[in-house]
C-alpha cells in the first residue's frame, strides 16, 4: 500500500523583484558667475562669491546663508536661487530646493539642467508626477540628457508603465552606454514584460560595468529563478549573500532553489537564518515545515506544523492535514486518527483526511472494519484514486 501523500506543496514565498531607484549625482551650477562678476565689488557679488567658496569646501549651511543674504538684497538674483537650491539639495532639504529651482525657472525657463535638478528633488520626495513632468520638460529642451531619460524611466518603472520605462532606458543607454543602472533597471522592465532572456543580457552587462553593485546579482538571480535555472540562480544568490548575508528575501529565494535541487538540509538552514533575524516570520516557518517533510525529517517538522495550526488561520486546515500525515509517517497511528477526526469535524469535505484516517486504521488493524471502509468509500466518492483501490481490495 502506497504511503505517498496526496497533498501538494504550498506555494513558497514569492521572490520580490525590487529595484534600486538611483538618482545620479546632480549637475551643479554653483560657481558659474556671470561675466565680470568676479571683479564686481558690489555686496551682492561678494556674497555670491562667498557662497561659492563655502559650497566648494562643502559648507552648505554657510553657502545657503550667503546666497540668502544676496537674494535679500537682490530678490531677482536668479543664479543665487539655483545655487542655493543645490546647497539645499545637498543637505537633503528637497522642499526648499524645489522652491529655489522654481524661482530660478521664472527667469530662465529654458534651462534644461534646472528642470532636471527639479525632477531629482521631486523624486526624493516621491512626487512622481511632478518629477516626470520636470524630466519631460528637460528633455524637450535638451534631448541629449541621458540622466533625465534614466530617472524618468525609473519613475515609469515605479508606476508600472513598462513599455514607456523600457523606451526611456533605451534612450539613456543610447546616450550613455556606460550607465550600468540603466541596464539593471531595463532588465527589471524586461522581466515584467516576460523577456527573461533579454533581462539576463542586461543584468550581465550591468554587473560587468559595476561589479560592486550587488543588487544586480540579486535581480539576475531572480531572473534565473523565473527561467527555472536553479543551479545558476543558486550561484548568483550565493554571490549576493556573501555581501548581504542576512537579506531576508534572498535567503528565502535561495532556500527555494535548494528545495528544487533537493538539498533540503541547506534550505532548512536558510529558513533558520531568517527566523533568527525575524522570529515568527510565517513564510519561513511554513516552508521549513514543508522542507522537513520533503526531507522525511518528520519529527523536526512537527513544531512548525503545530505553530502554523495555532497562528495561521488561513493555513490552519492545510496544516491540520499535514499534522495527521506526519503522525502517520511517524507511525503514531492513534494520534493520526485523532488529527484527521478533528479536521473532519472542521471540514467534512477533505478527501485526503478520509483516506489517511482509513490508512491509519488499517495500519493499526489490517482487517477491514466498518469505519475503515466508510472512510475509503467517502474518499473514493470524492475522486481519491488510491482510496478506490484500497476499497476494492479490503472492503469487497
Amino acid at each position: 500500500m502506497s504511503t505517498t501523500a496526496d497533498t501538494k506543496r504550498l506555494v513558497l514565498l514569492s521572490v520580490h523583484h525590487s529595484f534600486r531607484v538611483l538618482i545620479l549625482s546632480i549637475l551643479l551650477l554653483a560657481g558659474h558667475r556671470l561675466p565680470g562678476q568676479q571683479n564686481d565689488a558690489q555686496p551682492v557679488s561678494q556674497l555670491f562669491n562667498q557662497a561659492f567658496a563655502c559650497y566648494e569646501r562643502q559648507d552648505f549651511v554657510g553657502a545657503i546663508e550667503a546666497y540668502s543674504q544676496a537674494i535679500s538684497i537682490k530678490p531677482d538674483y536668479a543664479d543665487a536661487f539655483i545655487n542655493r537650491g543645490h546647497a539645499y539639495f545637498k543637505l537633503e532639504n528637497y522642499s526648499a530646493a524645489i522652491n529655489d529651482y522654481r524661482n530660478y525657472l521664472k527667469y530662465h525657463p529654458e534651462n534644461s539642467i534646472c528642470w532636471q535638478s527639479l525632477g531629482m528633488a521631486y523624486m526624493h520626495l516621491e512626487g512622481w508626477t511632478d518629477a516626470q513632468t520636470a524630466f519631460s520638460q528637460a528633455l524637450m529642451l535638451n534631448p541629449a540628457l541621458s540622466l533625465s531619460y534614466y530617472n524618468r524611466g525609473v519613475i515609469r518603472l515605479k508606476l508600472k508603465q513598462w513599455p514607456e520605462a523600457l523606451a526611456d532606458f533605451d534612450q539613456a543607454i543610447l546616450r550613455d552606454p556606460g550607465l550600468s543602472e540603466a541596464y539593471a533597471n531595463r532588465g527589471l522592465v524586461k522581466t515584467q514584460l516576460e523577456d527573461y532572456r533579454g533581462a539576463l543580457v542586461d543584468y550581465q552587462l550591468a554587473h560587468r560595468l559595476s561589479p560592486e553593485n550587488h543588487q544586480v546579482l540579486y535581480n539576475q538571480a531572480n531572473n534565473a529563478m523565473r527561467l527555472q535555472d536553479y543551479p545558476q540562480a543558486l550561484i548568483l544568490y550565493n554571490q549576493f549573500l556573501e555581501a548581504n548575508s542576512h537579506h531576508r528575501d534572498a535567503l528565502m529565494a535561495r532556500a527555494y532553489c535548494l528545495l528544487m535541487l533537493k538539498d533540503f538540509q541547506s534550505a532548512v538552514a536558510d529558513y533558520q537564518t531568517v527566523l533568527t533575524d525575524l522570529p515568527g516570520y510565517e513564510p519561513a516557518i511554513m516552508n521549513r515545515a514543508l522542507a522537513n517533510i520533503d526531507a522525511e525529517s518528520y519529527a523536526d517538522a512537527l513544531p512548525d506544523i503545530e505553530w502554523m495550526i495555532r497562528n495561521s488561520p488561513l493555513q490552519k486546515e492545510t496544516f491540520m492535514l499535514k499534522l495527521g500525515y506526519v503522525h502517520v509517517k511517524l507511525e503514531h497511528y492513534e494520534d493520526a486518527i485523532d488529527d484527521f477526526t478533528r479536521l473532519l469535524r472542521w471540514n467534512k469535505n477533505i478527501r485526503d483526511a478520509y483516506y489517511y484516517r482509513a490508512y491509519a486504521r488499517l495500519s493499526l488493524l489490517p482487517e477491514k472494519s466498518k469505519d475503515t471502509c466508510r472512510d475509503l468509500s467517502k474518499a473514493a466518492e470524492m475522486g481519491h484514486v488510491q482510496a478506490a483501490h484500497l476499497l476494492q481490495k479490503y472492503c469487497h
